[in-house]
């Protein structure tokens, strides 16, 4: 009983997450949950999931049952992130304030956005898990488009063009320099999944 880990999984399901080539992200983030939720309770641990976008939107009690992993990637799936925008702050609040014992705790987002996760890691074993498309850290010049934020939901008309691509990727890069600056100067674990990629295989090898 002492031994028995209390396993929580949260997923930030903001706009961006709608986004992807090879599969949207979003949908690919709701299979960490089943591969996360199923391996927890065949090892005997609690579980319990978070969503979080602009605000709470579901917390699971904690179970050991496998019907309650079921319900929880149901959960996942049926969650719609557009006109969702993400809020960071108040997603490490809320799990701070909320998950009372010590657990470990999966957090799943693609990251884009300022974060800071070194109070949290100071209660709980994080693991943080980066969702992407290749095709947003490697975007190819589209010509002239019409797109729509998928968070915000503003319509944008323009020419993506080879320099408006190299302002982003910078923009990625240091996005992305500053996350992982932090996770290795707070000990956080952490793995960089994208949506081609077979999620068990990749984990497997990052939690080793």
């Amino acid at each position: 009983e002492e031994r028995q880990l209390n396993v929580t999984v949260s997923l930030m399901l903001n706009g961006s997450t709608f986004f992807g080539t090879a599969r949207p992200k979003h949908e690919y983030m709701s299979e960490l949950v089943a591969i996360l939720g199923f391996s927890a309770v065949k090892n005997s641990d609690l579980f319990s999931q978070m969503i979080y976008a602009d605000r709470l939107y579901r917390y699971s009690k904690p179970s050991k049952k496998t019907f309650a992993v079921g319900q929880e990637l149901e959960a996942a799936l049926a969650f719609d992130p557009l006109g969702k925008k993400g809020d960071f702050r108040g997603w490490t609040d809320t799990l701070f304030q909320r998950v009372d014992r010590k657990s470990l705790m999966f957090l799943v987002s693609d990251f884009v956005g300022e974060i800071d996760l070194r109070l949290l890691s100071k209660k709980h074993d994080l693991f943080v898990i980066i969702v992407r498309d290749r095709f947003e850290e490697h975007p190819k010049s589209l010509g002239h488009l019409r797109l729509v934020d998928s968070e915000s939901g503003r319509g944008f008309e323009g020419d993506i063009n080879a320099a408006a691509l190299s302002k982003y990727t910078a923009a990625l890069k240091e996005n992305d320099h500053k996350l992982y600056r932090q996770l290795r100067k707070n000990g956080i674990r952490y793995a960089k999944l994208y949506t081609d990629e077979d999620p068990f295989v990749k984990l497997t090898k990052r939690m080793r």
